[in-house]
Order: structure tokens, then sequence, then C-alpha cells
């Protein structure tokens, strides 16, 4: 990803949108608000989008397809598809560890915003949840994962690992995500029985 010019009128206006959707909330983060924390006449908002909701998924779609560019690469050179899973999802902690906001925005408008959730969905993480699918189907292939239904195996530890981000965004100070992410990790890679059943 290219390094944005920090005055950039555009950039600011996303900075902006994140950090008072997450704090706001979608209604009540007003174009007039975003302006004038952006620093940009609401003119200019409209310039760059259609309107708000037009803001909104764009800065979710932009967002998001630098995540899984960074989800590739940190999964590509390696061929073991236990340890993919495991880096691709480490990967996805460092990412709400490093945009926060991004991330606090994303879960206030899943829960009560009246945007189109399937929408929020295509833009948001299920190319992530597609690519753990993959590998998952990688691995039965390698023999290293027993035959299983990749979809369910994917929606697991994403609901595994999204319970535990947003735990940590809410009452982050309590824990280290990290450390917790690891354990869960270690929980859906390895299972919880001290002896195989």
């Amino acid at each position: 990803m290219n390094v944005k010019d920090p005055t950039d009128k555009k950039e600011r206006i996303i900075d902006a949108a994140i950090k008072l959707f997450s704090e706001k909330g979608y209604h009540g983060a007003t174009t007039a608000l975003i302006a004038k924390e952006a620093g940009v006449s609401q003119g200019i908002i409209f310039h760059h989008f259609k309107n708000k909701e037009d803001l909104f998924f764009s800065l979710l779609k932009e967002k998001c397809n630098f995540f899984m560019v960074e989800f590739r690469k940190k999964v590509g050179n390696e061929q073991n598809a236990l340890r993919k899973i495991e880096i691709a999802l480490l990967t996805y902690v460092h990412l709400v560890q490093k945009d926060k906001k991004f991330f606090e925005m994303l879960i206030m408008q899943t829960t009560g915003s009246g945007l189109d959730l399937e929408k929020i969905n295509k833009y948001g993480m299920m190319e992530a949840f597609r690519i753990i699918g993959e590998i998952v189907k990688e691995g039965i292939q390698q023999g290293v994962i027993r035959k299983i239904s990749p979809e369910v195996a994917a929606t697991c530890i994403f609901g595994m690992m999204d319970y535990n981000v947003m735990n940590w965004l809410l009452f982050g100070e309590n824990f280290s995500l990290e450390e917790t992410s690891k354990q869960v990790v270690d929980i859906f890679l390895r299972g919880i029985a001290k002896t195989t059943i």
C-alpha cells in the first residue's frame, strides 16, 4: 500500500469518519461532524463520496482490501496448512491491534446501525473467511486435517476469534489479546481433550 500524504483531504475524511463512526455510531456521526473533524467543508466530502453511506462502504472496502493483501502476503510462502491457519489468525489479531478504531467502528455498525449487514459482511471479513476455508481444504488434502466441512470450520474459528476480539475492544485493559488469541488458535487446531477420544 502506498504511503499517502497525511494532508490529503480524502484520507483526512476517511480517518475522521472512522473515529466518529466508532465513537458516535453511524447515525450520530453526521457529515457536518465528519467535515469538522477532518478540517474540510461538507462540500469536499460530497465531492469524494455520494453520501454518508457511500463514505462508510468506501472506507470499509478500502481498509478490508488492504487487510486481505496483508493476509495473503503473510501466509503466501507457508506450505503447512495448520501453520497457515495460525499465521492467518494471528495476522488478523495484529491488524486489529494496529487499527483498533476501525474494528471498533466495524463492531458498532453490525449492531443496530440499520445498514445492510450483508453488504458489511461482503466488504468486511468475508474474504478472510473464504481464505480460512481454502486453507482447511488444503489441510484435508495434505492429510493434516481430518475430513470436515471447511465452511463450518471457518465459521467456528472466526466465531471464537471474533468473540475474543470483541471482548478486547470492549474491555481491552483486562487481558492481552495476543496471548488469549494464541490460546484460541491452539484450542482450535489441537482441541481440548487431553487424549484422543
